[in-house]
């Protein structure tokens, strides 16, 4: 199985737009959308890499669909409608994601 390494999880990061959290060990990064953070995980830094298996779970994705965001046949748009679709974020056009 192959592991999310730390540059994966970077494009990861740039694909949903997150924004970085100032600080700590870990560089940690947020996914808001309408102004309401709706995710957010950590990017480990250091020397070897020892993955990142966690992000899946943090952006309330299957391992698959966090492939597909990394390889781009998942956009930020889909992202939300799949969170919309599962509960976490109220339906569009409402103002609550």
């Amino acid at each position: 199985m192959r592991r999310f390494t730390a540059a994966e999880a970077l494009k990861i990061a740039a694909k949903l737009g997150c924004t970085p959290v100032a600080g700590g060990k870990h560089e940690v990064v947020r996914v808001v959308v309408d102004g309401r953070l709706v995710a957010h995980f950590g990017i480990r830094r250091g020397s070897g890499d020892q993955g990142h298996e966690f992000i899946p779970k943090q952006l309330y994705l299957k391992r698959k669909s966090c492939w597909e965001l990394h390889d781009c046949t998942m956009s930020r748009e889909q992202y939300i409608a799949e969170l919309r679709g599962k509960g976490l974020l109220g339906p569009a056009g409402k103002g609550n994601g």
